[in-house]
């Protein structure tokens, strides 16, 4: 859908100037962009190369008036809704320790603008929809709510307007435990799913082929939609003494005319080629642009999980 505005915070991570110069200069000729900024000190560093850049300086918004603890604006940002008495945003609650973060979507609701405050714990990253009335998410979603799948379905369809919520298993590994992390929706019904080589990542090669039978099980019927499952290969796991690092390409983010997607470092040159084909064939007519998020995916995330767009 088209957006008008993508979310995003700067909250001091210097290593990160990378993604995020990638991420202004590009969306912000797709659209607003409103950061959220703790520093004026960080503000006046990227301001400077996003000029050399030649970001459109006059669409991005840096903003100190909502400071927020984390990246993860996916998780915390405000979910926007259409309704039949208007439009407005959903608060869910989020990481208690966040409270910054947690306050986010009312802190920064433009003016008159409704705000439905639910007292359900969610972490946007995991819930993502088609477009077509179905929701996904992974199993996560239920446990991190403290209740059960059945009240879950309940609570989205009420405050998120899923008609449909189909939960999956969610991936193994130092990972976000999200949807977003393996199933990314694209236009006219494509989903693209992870697909991990099992000489690499046994466990989640595993995990994905159950997924992906769920969804070939459900597609076309009682009322789902026929999706059209496309497998988009993954870099290899970084498997390592202190933690197993899971990288996947479905962690990207469309905004308008762009799409942005994770960029990784030691990925095997044939493999790149053949997601961003993948990609770019599911996503026609949008330039598909690279994100350092070898950063990002140390800490569990990468494109999707740090940026909210808004309608």
């Amino acid at each position: 859908a088209p957006m008008r505005t993508l979310h995003l915070a700067l909250p001091g991570w210097i290593d990160h100037d990378d993604t995020y110069l990638t991420l202004l200069v590009h969306a912000s000729k797709q659209g607003q962009v409103r950061v959220s900024a703790s520093s004026e000190r960080d503000t006046a560093r990227i301001v400077a190369k996003l000029r050399e850049r030649g970001a459109v300086m006059d669409r991005i918004r840096f903003d100190h008036t909502a400071p927020v603890e984390t990246i993860w604006m996916r998780d915390y940002g405000p979910l926007p809704l259409a309704t039949p008495d208007g439009a407005g945003v959903v608060d869910f609650n989020y990481a208690p320790d966040c409270t910054n973060d947690d306050a986010y979507p009312t802190v920064s609701r433009r003016e008159g603008q409704e705000v439905w405050r639910s007292g359900t714990y969610l972490d946007g990253g995991n819930l993502v929809t088609d477009g077509l009335g179905t929701c996904f998410a992974t199993d996560e979603l239920a446990y991190e709510a403290g209740t059960t799948s059945e009240v879950m379905r309940d609570l989205v369809k009420r405050w998120a307007g899923c008609q449909r919520l189909v939960v999956l298993e969610s991936l193994e590994g130092d990972s976000a435990p999200h949807v977003d992390m393996f199933l990314t929706p694209a236009p006219d019904g494509v989903l693209l799913l992870a697909r991990f080589d099992p000489t690499e990542d046994a466990a989640n090669a595993m995990v994905m082929q159950r997924n992906r039978q769920r969804l070939v099980d459900l597609a076309g019927k009682d009322g789902m939609p026929a999706w059209k499952l496309v497998d988009l290969p993954t870099p290899p796991t970084l498997h390592r003494p202190e933690a197993t690092v899971v990288r996947t390409w479905n962690n990207l983010l469309p905004f308008n005319g762009v799409v942005f997607v994770p960029d990784y470092s030691k990925v095997p040159t044939e493999r790149v080629v053949q997601a961003w084909t993948l990609t770019q064939a599911a996503f026609p007519g949008r330039e598909l642009r690279g994100v350092a998020a070898d950063p990002l995916i140390e800490f569990g995330g990468a494109v999707h999980c740090i940026g909210r767009a808004e309608p």
